[in-house]
């Protein structure tokens, strides 16, 4: 059996230094009020064995977080965010307590697309939930979802010797259990700023991939914008 081991390092080091690809939760259980708009920009790091292992110099690892929700009740939101470069994901939340209460609990679906390289696709499906508590201007928030991920990537174009062959595509995709911690900090009015850590587990790659998940570390930072508290 063989992968395709150079792509597969090239691209999963992309995983941790494309442009803008959104890799932060950045968001409270708190839902955005009815008919408002948030917007949030900033950056994130994301660290494993194989940016370690690289000479590159850690600001050309940073990637941009942008990213907009939008209230449609007191109770449910829904937002927004780039996938992959070109790619999108979006992602809804519902809040299962009042909203004017200081402890907030929200089940949260996301889904996304992008085609990161020629010949390559990306799906993926997550689920989780959210819960923070909101204490004056300081609201802490924690995070944890299941992420599974359907990659499909080009073969290498080599011919292998007759007692190798391709590893076979399993068809159960390339999870992640994702946690993080984070702090939304209310400045003034509706500006805000979220500091966050995350860390990705790896729960299992399908081999027919030609793609490996490794465990990653997420530092993000972002500027949040509009919306405001109910």
């Amino acid at each position: 059996m063989k992968s395709a081991s150079v792509q597969l390092l090239i691209w999963t080091s992309s995983f941790a230094a494309t442009g803008c690809c959104s890799y932060g939760l950045l968001q409270t259980a708190h839902t955005a009020p009815p008919a408002s708009v948030q917007v949030r920009c900033g950056a994130s790091e994301v660290i494993n064995e194989l940016t370690d292992d690289s000479e590159r110099h850690p600001v050309l690892g940073l990637s941009g977080e942008l990213g907009a929700r939008v209230g449609l009740t007191r109770f449910l939101d829904i937002g927004a965010a780039p996938f992959f470069r070109l790619g999108v994901a979006a992602d809804a939340k519902v809040n299962l307590m009042p909203s004017d209460e200081a402890l907030a609990l929200a089940p949260r679906l996301a889904v996304g697309y992008a085609e990161p390289a020629e010949e390559s696709s990306l799906f993926m499906a997550e689920a989780g939930v959210i819960a923070s508590y909101r204490w004056h201007w300081l609201e802490p928030y924690l995070g944890l979802a299941m992420s599974n991920n359907w990659i499909r990537y080009p073969r290498e174009d080599t011919t292998l010797p007759p007692e190798q062959r391709w590893a076979a595509r399993e068809g159960y995709g390339d999870g992640l259990l994702k946690s993080q911690l984070g702090v939304d900090m209310t400045i003034i009015g509706i500006f805000g700023l979220l500091a966050e850590y995350g860390y990705w587990k790896t729960l299992q790659n399908d081999p027919g991939d030609g793609f490996k998940f490794v465990d990653n570390h997420v530092f993000a930072l972002a500027m949040r914008f509009g919306g405001g508290h109910e």
